[in-house]
Formats: C-alpha cells, structure tokens, sequence
C-alpha cells in the first residue's frame, strides 16, 4: 500500500500490536502518524501488558497525539518528546461511537436481551467482563470465587459475563460459574448489546480499557479488576475503583454499591461526543501547513 498510494497521513488508534506495526511502517515511509487515544499511561510496563509498551512506542513515532484528557496531555508533555509532534486533548471517539447509535440499532439490541431472557426494565443486572493476561492464572480464579458468592448473596440480580473466546479465560468461567442459576454466560457481544446492557447494568465489574471510559455516560458504578489503570481519571472522578484480584475487596465494594443502589450523576471525563469533529479541525490544520511548507 505504501509502495503503490500517496498517503498524507496515517490514523493509528489505541494500544493494539496492529496500531503499533501501523504506526512503525508510516515511520519506515516517513509518512506522518496520527495517534488517536494518545497519551494513556500506567507506567508499568507489564500492567496492562502489552499495551502500555506499545503505546509508550507509538508515542516516539507519532507526529500528531490526539489525547482523550488533560492528564493524557500533561503525560505527553513530561515525556519531551523530541520528535516533530503536536499534542491535542480532544476526548475519546468511544464516547462519539456511544452517541451515534441509531434508535434502530437500540431496539434491535433490546430485542436480543429479551430473547436472552433478561428484561432490561426490570431486571437488576450486573455485567462482568475479563480477559486480560495479567488476570490469568490464579488471579482469575480469585476474582471468580468473588463473583460466585456475590451471586450468591444477590440471587434476585442477573450476572451477565460475556466470554473472551481465550481458551486460558472461557473454559475456567464457564467450568466455575455455569452451574448458579442467576449466572448468565454468552458469547462475545456485538457492540449495541454491550452498550445497552451496560447502560441498565447496577454494577459492572471490569478489566475491559473501553468500559471504564464508556459506563461514566451511565452513571454506573465500575469496580476495575485490576491493580493499575491507564484511565485514573474514572478512579479520581469517584466512577471506578481499583479492586484488582482481591477476593474480599471485590465483594465487599459490591456489597456497598448494590445494598446502596448506588449511581453516579456526574459528566463522563472521557468525552462529550465531540472528539471526531475536534480531530477534523486539527488535521485540517496540519494538511494546511504541510502543504504550505511544501510551497
């Protein structure tokens, strides 16, 4: 593609092992790389991993970082990066994608959950989401004995827990948890019925990056199974807690969240809906001043 296209610019996005050969062949052609989601940090290179290693890599290539907050921005610029780069808060397009959801595509995904058995009106939910290496191992097994008293104690509650097609993940869930009957286990979702049962879920337990940026919109309250997090702002803005694999801790945040019905009505800090359009303005800007520097 490089050999046979002109190409101005090159749009990489997120932490991926494909974002970062991406961005390292633009590099190769000396083709400008956008970084969309720009700027996330943990700074513990094996939590996340590998994503923190790839996007702490990205950023020495990129020429223009489009960073989801003001901290993203703060981390970007404390690294002096040497390379010509511009650096822009612009908000986080998972925030744009939750917004751009058609009615249509609303109503299909309700007709799903009914079809599921779960009645989003009515029924008090909790969504589960794991995957991540780090939570392999013993870790997962920690954090599956916490779900299994939770459903436990709340048997009026519907546990929903997508399964990552993972083997290391799905087979132990499924060998631990298939036999509570408020346990609902199913494939991966298509994006609208992620989105909604999150928007109707009381809790969600997670240690999914795109959830933690995205149940703000709700107002749900997220317990983050993880020992660290490139997304702090969730934890400083009261919507996440770090539970990590902590058997006790897992449930006794549970525990105060569903017996408190708790909600949180406060502004997602990861986006309003407008990050795409922000994006536009500033690439239009530097193709302006590409080209006039050609001249």
């Amino acid at each position: 593609m490089f050999l046979n296209h002109q190409i101005d610019l090159v749009f990489v996005q997120g932490d991926t092992m494909s974002a970062f050969c991406g961005a390292l062949s633009a590099y190769y052609f000396k083709i400008p790389i956008c970084h969309i989601e720009a700027g996330l940090r943990s700074y513990h290179l094996f939590d996340s991993f590998p994503e923190e290693a790839l996007r702490q890599m990205i950023a020495r290539i990129a020429n223009i970082h489009f960073a989801p907050t003001k901290l993203s921005v703060e981390y970007l610029q404390n690294e002096n990066l040497t390379y010509k780069s511009y650096i822009y808060e612009v908000g986080n397009t998972s925030i744009d994608a939750l917004f751009s959801l058609e009615q249509k595509i609303i109503n299909n995904a309700k007709i799903f959950w009914n079809n599921f058995g779960i009645d989003l009106d009515n029924d008090n939910i909790i969504l589960v989401t794991i995957h991540r290496r780090e939570n392999h191992g013993e870790r997962l097994e920690y954090i599956l004995n916490a779900i299994s008293y939770i459903a436990s104690q709340f048997s009026k509650y519907k546990i929903i827990i997508p399964l990552h097609p993972n083997p290391n993940v799905k087979e132990k869930i499924q060998n631990r948890l298939y036999k509570q009957n408020n346990i609902y286990l199913c494939d991966a979702l298509d994006y609208p019925n992620l989105v909604l049962i999150m928007k109707n879920s009381k809790l969600i337990l997670t240690d999914s990056g795109g959830i933690q940026e995205e149940a703000p919109s709700f107002g749900v309250p997220l317990l983050v199974l993880r020992y660290e997090t490139e997304r702090k702002e969730g934890v400083e803005s009261g919507f996440a807690k770090l539970v990590g694999a902590d058997y006790e801790l897992i449930i006794k945040e549970s525990l105060f969240i569903l017996n408190n019905n708790q909600k949180i009505n406060k502004i997602n800090p990861y986006g309003d809906g407008k990050t795409s359009k922000r994006i536009e303005k500033y690439v239009r800007e530097f193709l302006n001043l590409k080209e006039n520097y050609a001249q």
